[in-house]
């Protein structure tokens, strides 16, 4: 199994969609919730701006910027949503004769390595994509201007990167993205080495959790 058919199989699982549908519904929550409310109030800026109020931008809108109930749940399941879709593809295939004769065939380093690269892509694109979407959506109905310092954002001038941030917003919200997806493939690769220690197939996908909750 090369790396490419690797690739194939894990956003083909049904596991893949689900993850993916878990995160939108949080995602759309949010989008309908906050960031409609806040489409409002810039409208109402915009009419009645008799005080000179700065709007909202698209890049304080976005759900992973807005540091409260939504982002908060996409964290706390990001080891679940990673490692879902195809962290226990190598617990199924090494207990099955398709496993045993990948091995044979492709050898064991290779084989490991490729799954490694495939789950840990795997991991980072499932959480971020639904995220990517929100930013586009934030794009689409908010200004995307400078955020002020002033502004309700929690990002302070001393926060890490905060300089980017208020400078080039949509840099920070790329490396944002990045760090993201790195976190979310290493709770996916964290999960697919823990096949060797578990018994039950699903114990891989609920043990990042485990150890993120503690």
């Amino acid at each position: 199994m090369g790396l490419k058919f690797e690739l194939k199989q894990s956003f083909r699982t049904p596991q893949f969609k689900l993850a993916l549908i878990i995160e939108f519904i949080i995602v759309i929550l949010h989008f309908i919730i906050r960031d409609v409310s806040l489409f409002i109030n810039n409208r109402s800026i915009e009419a009645f701006n008799v005080y000179m109020l700065y709007p909202v931008s698209s890049y304080e809108a976005w759900i992973a910027l807005d540091y409260r109930f939504y982002m908060y749940m996409i964290l706390l399941l990001c080891p679940i949503l990673a490692a879902l879709p195809y962290s226990t593809s190598h617990y199924t295939q090494i207990r099955g004769c398709i496993g045993k004769n990948v091995l044979i065939r492709v050898g064991k380093k290779k084989y490991l390595k490729n799954k490694l690269i495939a789950v840990f892509i795997n991991g980072g694109v499932t959480v971020c994509l639904p995220l990517l979407v929100d930013l586009l959506m934030c794009m689409a109905i908010f200004p995307s201007i400078k955020p002020e310092v002033s502004s309700f954002t929690l990002l302070v001038p001393h926060s890490s990167f905060s300089n980017i941030y208020y400078n080039y917003p949509l840099l920070y919200c790329i490396i944002e993205l990045g760090f993201i997806f790195v976190f979310s493939g290493i709770w996916a690769i964290l999960a697919l080495a823990c096949t060797k220690y578990v018994k039950y197939k699903y114990t891989i996908v609920i043990i990042g959790a485990i150890i993120n909750f503690f």
